[in-house]
């Protein structure tokens, strides 16, 4: 059956048709921050209704939101500015559609431990690198856990370096501050004198640019601490990696495939392997339109 899928970020809201683990039709607006809660509401809308004008036989809409969620709300998000707002409840009311919100690493994990890069494996943890640092844990029962109980993971903001850099949850040190697509942007701009994308400093280090080498051996260095503390604590069997900068996985993999097998406890009785994100940009998409399906509902 179809649904409707959103993927909601600090940049983007993509939204698509989605049939099992498949994006049949796919729309998408850039993020109206300054805008506030009901510009984005507003844009989330007139997307699913655009869809709906294609697939009128879809019964659910489901919504991943970066932040913490709780009881249909999206109880506090940095990236986008929000605390305590009612998205599922303010899209049911206009939509006339069943509707449920999840953490948006969540959905991205559904997808790819469903239909994606984890289907051959028993438990799977991802990190979407994007304009924050996503992540979740996921294992056939977990993810009906982290649906059900709204369960999120803030693998972002466990501490990489002590009293580092500040993040935009007010710490410091946090993982996001220094893997995230917005911490390579602002390195960029400092060291190289230029506002670039993070696509573009990933390029320039391909290139043998010697800054963008070293704000590229910077990030993976410190991502793979990240990583590797998540595989001790959470000892999963594959580690995905999805984002906007999962597209430049090729600097970024064999690095950190390199340091599991060296800093991984008892790797070689319980091996772990990062590996790219199958599902792009859908993941999210396709995640969110099976929230129903997995949660039991």
């Amino acid at each position: 059956m179809k649904a409707i899928g959103i993927d909601l970020g600090g940049k983007s809201i993509k939204a698509g048709i989605v049939e099992g683990g498949k994006v049949l039709e796919k729309v998408s607006r850039k993020t109206n921050i300054e805008g506030g809660y009901l510009a984005i509401l507003k844009d989330i809308i007139a997307l699913c209704r655009e869809l709906l004008k294609e697939a009128g036989d879809a019964g659910f809409v489901g919504i991943g939101s970066p932040g913490i969620i709780a009881n249909g709300k999206v109880d506090y998000s940095y990236n986008i500015c929000w605390s305590g707002v009612p998205l599922e409840e303010d899209l049911k009311n206009v939509l006339s559609r069943d509707v449920k919100l999840a953490n948006d690493a969540v959905c991205a994990a559904l997808a790819e431990f469903y239909y994606g890069a984890g289907k051959d494996f028993t438990s799977m943890a991802i990190l979407t690198l994007g304009t924050g640092v996503g992540g979740a844990y996921v294992d056939e029962e977990q993810v009906k856990k982290a649906l059900s109980a709204n369960i999120t993971y803030l693998f972002g903001h466990i501490t990489v370096v002590s009293g580092g850099l500040p993040c935009t949850c007010d710490r410091h040190g946090c993982l996001e501050a220094y893997a995230s697509a917005s911490a390579v942007e602002k390195r960029a701009a400092a060291e190289l004198g230029k506002e670039l994308s993070a696509k573009e400093v990933f390029e320039l280090a391909r290139e043998n640019d010697e800054a963008a080498l070293r704000i590229v051996n910077d990030f993976n260095r410190i991502l793979g601490d990240g990583i590797v503390s998540i595989c001790n604590v959470l000892r999963p069997e594959a580690v995905v990696i999805g984002g906007g900068l999962s597209a430049s996985g090729d600097l970024i993999l064999p690095y950190i495939n390199e340091k599991l097998a060296k800093e991984v406890y008892g790797f070689s009785l319980k091996p772990v392997i990062a590996l790219p994100a199958r599902l792009g940009n859908d993941a999210g998409i396709i995640g969110a339109a099976n929230i129903d399906k997995y949660t039991g509902e």
